[in-house]
């Protein structure tokens, strides 16, 4: 049974039995990566708190992972070379993902769920099979979890009108005697002018009759 995480309760060992997207997406305290020192490729286990990670662990104590390469022999762009994959626009996950939203504003629940259950079924997890609010809580988490660091988040929190809910603090954590605790990296807050976008002022300038939008 697939249970939402909590790091209260798994303070002690947080990366185990997570999404598989998780560890696909992010470096974290334990990860095995390399590390590039004066020239040479050597395999580490990322140590947030006391490793060679430049920072000191003074930041979230999470790192980007998703779109680079975990091949020793691809990584060449520690040097400055480019990596061979071209970044993608769109993925067929971000199409599915939009098939599926479009059938839950249908209250078409069964097609939405095969559309999720596809995406799932790729990344290893359990099928869905809720239905009506329910199903919509999951399909906004799933939409959250695969597109990560891809740029969606912003415009899904516009279209969905849950600014206040969705620009919480932002979290980090601290590795301390062996347990992780949770802490306010960033202090974050929401402003419904941020629903719109603001007019150009050159727009703005060739019609006098364009009212600025509020909060701008």
């Amino acid at each position: 049974m697939e249970t939402e995480f909590n790091i209260s309760t798994q303070a002690a060992d947080p990366y185990s039995n997570r999404d598989p997207r998780f560890e696909g997406s992010i470096l974290h305290d334990g990860s095995a990566w390399f590390y590039n020192s004066w020239g040479s490729l050597s395999p580490i286990t990322v140590d947030i708190t006391n490793g060679p990670d430049y920072n000191s662990g003074n930041t979230t104590g999470y790192y980007i992972k998703k779109f680079i390469s975990v091949t020793d022999g691809e990584n060449t762009w520690y040097y400055g070379s480019r990596q061979p994959q071209p970044y993608i626009q769109i993925r067929y996950a971000e199409v599915l993902l939009n098939y599926a939203e479009a059938c839950i504003a249908l209250s078409d629940d069964g097609d939405a769920r095969s559309a999720l259950n596809l995406i799932r079924k790729r990344a290893g997890m359990p099928d869905i099979n809720e239905s009506g609010a329910a199903l919509l809580a999951k399909y906004r988490n799933e939409r959250r979890v695969e597109l990560a660091l891809e740029g969606h988040r912003l415009w899904d929190v516009r279209r969905w009108m849950i600014g206040a809910e969705g620009y919480s603090n932002a979290k980090g954590v601290k590795v301390e005697n062996g347990k992780y605790t949770e802490f306010d990296f960033e202090t974050r807050a929401w402003k419904n002018s941020h629903y719109l976008v603001p007019i150009p002022r050159t727009e703005i300038n060739k019609n006098s009759a364009l009212i600025q939008n509020p909060g701008y």
